[in-house]
């Protein structure tokens, strides 16, 4: 691969490297700033595999072309169809995965899972409202800056819940298998049935459970066996395992967590509840206790990959 990609963006670093594609941090030459590039690429080359990166890399360019909201990257270009490779332009995200800050030995403190939950809530609303859902929620795919901003990575999974959303791309990631993080997928999506905004629900009642815990509710050495117990939606309440944690963090755990994706609360409702329990019951806001958070992590230090793709698997 050229050190130059279209006569722009000049290549600086290697940021990640996924199983589709790769992501580096860039200089857009024409107007002289760095960006996050990121390049559809497969190794080894394959057509199909490769079609399918593309597919997958135009299909995130569309909905966050859609979007705007503080805790989603920017997008500033995207390549034509005909351009090899295909490439996406985006903000740079510099700062930490939340996977990487979340040990089975360290829950998070409860406040400041409440507001991870509560940036990564409004971003789901905000994408739901536009008719778009994210697909692959999971702690590697957020973003913690040392500002203490979080955001939503990793769009390349997302499905239109409405016709021309995401124009000829909308045609969802099974046309080429069932794509997500295993540990993360809900009870529909384990069946293969079709998917509704309230799949990423139960991904964040999921994420919940893990950083209040410090582990997974779904989660065997053997994929089979995990994909059982999401079907059955078989896991050790969050009040059994840690009864020390708030019942309202319970309860919204167990909320999202059902089996019925008609009876999980909507991610505008959650997002709005937490930000007003800040405001009413801790006297703070989300964006105070992040920031406090990450100062003290000192996430300028992290060694972790920024805006990094990942493998998709089921």
């Amino acid at each position: 691969m050229s050190d130059l990609i279209h006569n722009r963006y000049a290549l600086i670093d290697a940021l990640g490297i996924g199983g589709m594609g790769a992501v580096f941090r860039a200089s857009d030459r024409h107007l002289n700033r760095e960006v996050a590039l990121k390049v559809a690429r497969v190794d080894p080359p394959d057509q199909e595999r490769l079609a399918q990166a593309t597919l997958f890399l135009k299909r995130e360019a569309r909905a966050l072309a859609t979007l705007n909201h503080p805790s989603i990257p920017i997008i500033f270009d995207y390549s034509s169809d005909t351009h090899e490779p295909a490439y996406l332009a985006m903000e740079l995200i510099e700062g930490t995965q939340l996977g990487a800050l979340v040990t089975p030995k360290a829950p998070l403190p409860v406040l400041v899972t409440l507001a991870l939950l509560q940036k990564v809530a409004s971003a789901l609303a905000h994408a739901h409202q536009a008719g778009l859902l994210h697909g692959d929620i999971k702690p590697e795919n957020i973003m913690v800056q040392p500002s203490g901003r979080v955001v939503l990575m990793d769009f390349g999974c997302t499905q239109a819940m409405r016709s021309k959303v995401l124009g000829n791309t909308a045609s969802v990631a099974g046309d080429f298998g069932v794509f997500g993080s295993l540990e993360f997928l809900s009870p529909e999506h384990v069946a293969g049935d079709a998917l509704g905004n309230e799949s990423d629900i139960f991904s964040l009642g999921t994420l919940a459970y893990l950083l209040s815990l410090g582990r997974l509710p779904f989660d065997e050495a053997r994929p089979t066996e995990t994909m059982k117990r999401i079907a059955a939606v078989d896991f050790v309440p969050a009040a059994t395992a840690a009864p020390e944690l708030p019942p309202g963090l319970t309860g919204l755990i167990g909320a999202c967590l059902q089996r019925n994706p008609r009876r999980r609360p909507k991610a505008r409702h959650i997002a709005e509840t937490l930000l007003e329990g800040f405001r009413t019951h801790w006297r703070t806001n989300p964006d105070f206790e992040l920031e406090l958070w990450a100062r003290g992590l000192d996430l300028h230090d992290s060694q972790a990959s920024t805006n990094e793709p990942k493998e998709r698997s089921a």
